[in-house]
């Protein structure tokens, strides 16, 4: 998510010299800064370190809507570095929407371009939760949007996972699952881009 702003701060909004202070602490344009609680003497357990709550702001987004509509998830994080909190409304005003916050409201965890198919970037590890049989909502969701089929996965009203109380249930493997779509022409076997399938969904 990190390079994603800075990206987007140097091509969109035209600032040329828009950077992260890990990668240059001269920066004249801090997008991504040193988290004010961290240390940068004492490497130990300065991390914003675990299982961290998001907190959706907008009810219709693409994310909230892949994680079945809650309000909030819990994922894993290991950062020192943030989204630069003071030029968050610069980044609004240009487009970029935060969709996700944590309980402050003052750190950054979710972004999406509204405009874009699928322009989603997570401060949290979704790779960290991810398995085999119960892919990251955000994964899934990429390869929805990659596949063309991103919309009519939206259109669940539970998402991609199930709801507990406003939380993502994480019991049970999903069964939605990936399969090649093999095909037969002329002799020569064809391998299509990877579908979605399951079984009265697709």
């Amino acid at each position: 998510m990190q390079i994603a702003v800075i990206e987007f701060a140097r091509s969109i909004m035209k600032m040329r010299g828009a950077n992260s202070t890990e990668f240059d602490p001269a920066t004249k344009t801090p997008c991504v800064i040193f988290m004010p609680e961290g240390s940068k003497t004492h490497m130990g357990a300065t991390m914003r370190l675990g299982s961290r709550r998001t907190f959706f702001q907008v009810n219709n987004c693409k994310s909230a809507k892949l994680y079945g509509n809650a309000s909030y998830v819990d994922e894993r994080h290991r950062h020192r570095y943030e989204v630069n909190p003071d030029m968050v409304p610069e980044f609004e005003k240009a487009g970029l929407s935060f969709v996700g916050k944590d309980e402050s409201g003052r750190r950054m965890e979710i972004i999406e371009l509204p405009t874009h198919r699928f322009f989603v970037g997570a401060q949290f590890h979704p790779e960290f939760k991810s398995r085999p049989g119960k892919p990251s909502p955000l994964f899934l969701g990429l390869i929805a949007a990659s596949s063309g089929q991103l919309d009519h996965l939206l259109q669940r009203p539970c998402g991609i996972v199930g709801q507990t109380g406003g939380c993502i249930s994480s019991n049970g493997p999903s069964k939605l699952k990936l399969f090649p779509n093999r095909h037969v022409k002329n002799g020569v076997e064809m391998h299509p881009p990877v579908i979605l399938q399951k079984k009265g969904l697709f």
